[in-house]
């Protein structure tokens, strides 16, 4: 009993260390992934971006770890991990479809955050100059990256935000429907392993 109660204890152990290693990835990969701007230069928004993204990986781990622990159901365990895996896709496809549509190119390795409505400013300047058509890329760099002169700065700041929740959610839900798949196939061994009251054999093993 003592050697099987090791085993058992040395496997939660092990399963343990596996999930703090891919919530630890998981946070790691979508910091240092993570490339998108809210304006040339600014760090204070991409602080608090990364910031927000370590306190939910917290958050949704041990809302994970609590609610693994609950659930006994292998059942609605196999649900839980297939609804992790589409919300993983699903918002990797979302985070796709907005970068494409909220972000702007500028210069060689930039890509900033953009608005819908020009700035009062903005509008200015370019009647000023005598230019109607122009590119996104081509105002971003009147500007010289500083995209809250162009665009409305809360309009971006919220679009950086919502672009950062999403991709940190695509690998969130990532790594807990790795977590979740791995207690599914550990889960049915032990169990066969583990000897129950009923077990003719487990009174022999216990002699």
């Amino acid at each position: 009993m003592n050697k099987a109660f090791q085993l058992k204890f040395q496997a939660t152990e092990w399963k343990r260390l596996f999930a703090v290693s891919v919530w630890l990835a998981a946070i790691i990969g979508s910091v240092l992934t993570f490339n998108l701007e809210y304006a040339l230069g600014d760090n204070t928004n991409v602080a608090i971006a990364i910031l927000v993204q370590v306190v939910f990986a917290a958050l949704i781990a041990v809302a994970f770890s609590y609610a693994s622990s609950r659930l006994t159901s292998l059942a609605f365990r196999r649900v839980l991990v297939v609804g992790f895996a589409v919300l993983a896709l699903v918002a990797f496809f979302v985070f796709s479809f907005l970068r494409a549509s909220w972000t702007c190119p500028y210069a060689t390795n930039h890509e900033l955050v953009v608005g819908q409505d020009m700035s009062e400013e903005a509008t200015q300047y370019f009647r000023s100059v005598g230019v109607s058509e122009r590119s996104c890329s081509y105002a971003i760099a009147e500007f010289a990256g500083d995209t809250a002169r162009i665009w409305d700065a809360n309009e971006i700041r919220v679009r950086f935000f919502v672009l950062a929740a999403v991709y940190c959610s695509a690998w969130f839900a990532l790594a807990a429907m790795i977590v979740g798949a791995t207690s599914l196939v550990t889960a049915p061994a032990a169990r066969r392993k583990a000897p129950t009251a009923g077990d003719p054999g487990s009174d022999a093993r216990e002699a």
